[in-house]
């Protein structure tokens, strides 16, 4: 991925990834990454934090399934502004996030979405 400038799209869901594979690469070099599917993945808070907050802004996201996507995670994507440019978010069977976060995010970001899963 380091070398792969140009990808728009990355769909890893189902995937055995591995948290050094995702802390490896460097994110914020991947200006293009726009869509990104995280879908029943094991990685933890740690990964998902560092990949997350170093990508550019997204305009899909989907996490559903993945129990390292914590509140802590969500918020910390929330209050760095990278949620701003999404219109389609997959949070879906994401046990650790509590539901008042994203009532919260909805109330104030929900007219720019186009899909929404939870």
């Amino acid at each position: 991925l380091n070398r792969c400038k140009k990808i728009k799209t990355l769909l890893l869901q189902n995937t055995a990834i591995e948290n050094d594979a995702i802390m490896s690469v460097e994110w914020d070099q991947q200006t293009n990454l726009q869509e990104l599917d995280l879908t029943s993945t094991d990685l933890n808070e740690q990964s998902l934090m560092h990949m997350l907050t170093n990508s550019p802004n997204l305009s899909f996201l989907s996490v559903a399934h993945c129990d390292g996507f914590t509140d802590q995670v969500f918020l910390s994507l929330y209050k760095n502004k990278k949620l701003t440019s999404l219109v389609g978010l997959d949070v879906s069977y994401t046990v650790n996030l509590n539901s008042d976060e994203v009532f919260n995010f909805l109330r104030t970001n929900g007219h720019q979405l186009r899909g929404f899963t939870y």
